[in-house]
């Protein structure tokens, strides 16, 4: 075999072992940059969800108290709105949620915020469909009060016939239901 060939091998070889160390550490060192970026980021889009679904309560909030000072306001163009907020907030919790979960294992720590975001995303809808439902409430009329019932109520409990309330709460509270059966 050739000595210039063994010399060119030779050559190679030691250029290869020199040049291979410090791209790949270089590469590491990237990758780990990128991840931690790609965590921070993950973690204020966690931060901007949550910061929604607040200001979607806070935005429910302020149309629930404009609507108990002006009943005469037309609610059906406001439940839209209301509807359409807290449905977008939801979806976006749970899309958030979705997406999270699936970069989660990417991470070597937990992500910031994480419990807080799947307590949320799981509260969220029944929160907002509680509001949409007490919005809706708000069209009924009062219930007319019977003024004879209210007396006959009156003098039983005056006579002592009623249920002490820690009574009512203990039976519930095993399972029983708020009447006296």
């Amino acid at each position: 075999m050739p000595t210039d060939t063994l010399q060119r091998f030779r050559e190679e070889t030691r250029r290869l072992r020199g040049a291979e160390a410090k791209p790949r550490i270089d590469l590491l060192e990237q990758i780990r940059i990128l991840a931690e970026e790609f965590k921070i980021a993950t973690e204020s889009h966690i931060a901007a969800v949550l910061a929604l679904a607040d200001q979607a309560a806070r935005i429910w909030e302020a149309m629930w108290e404009t609507a108990l000072r002006n009943p005469d306001k037309d609610r059906a163009t406001e439940a839209e709105v209301l509807r359409w907020v807290l449905d977008d907030a939801a979806q976006v919790l749970l899309e958030a949620l979705r997406n999270v979960r699936e970069e989660a294992p990417l991470f070597e720590r937990p992500l910031a915020r994480l419990d807080e975001l799947e307590a949320r995303a799981a509260e969220f809808p029944l929160w907002a469909r509680e509001r949409l439902a007490r919005w809706e409430m708000l069209g009924l009329p009062a219930p007319i009060l019977d003024p004879e019932r209210i007396a006959r109520a009156q003098a039983a409990y005056a006579r002592g016939d009623h249920e002490e309330l820690t009574d009512v709460l203990s039976r519930v509270q095993a399972g029983g239901s708020w009447v006296r059966e």
